[in-house]
């Protein structure tokens, strides 16, 4: 990745989806992104929880913040499904030392 003399990795945050990481250039890919990352880079996986295995990517993706998808959020409410849901995302990004956004808000 060529950037401008200027501009420093960590003030980058790179928005993925879990589809950057489906496919047969998948660990290639994830090579790329931890050397990015291993110079200051951060990566946002975006639509968090519409994907195939996401709590599985979080064991073997190389990814700073989840962005979790409106489709909970909007659904949020006391007793609500998606309440726990999301309140149990929370939880493991926090013991796994990962940023949350909620999207839609």
């Amino acid at each position: 990745m060529r950037l401008r003399p200027h501009v420093q990795l960590d003030h980058i945050i790179l928005e993925v989806t879990e589809s950057v990481y489906l496919g047969r250039l998948a660990d290639e890919i994830a090579g790329q992104i931890r050397k990015l990352r291993e110079r200051g880079l951060r990566v946002a996986l975006d639509d968090f929880g519409t994907g195939y295995a996401s709590l599985t990517h979080l064991l073997t993706m190389p990814v700073d913040i989840i962005k979790i998808d409106k489709s909970f959020i909007d659904q949020l409410g006391p007793l609500e499904p998606a309440c726990f849901i999301v309140e149990g995302l929370v939880q493991i990004a926090k013991k796994l030392g990962i940023r949350v956004v909620a999207e839609g808000i």
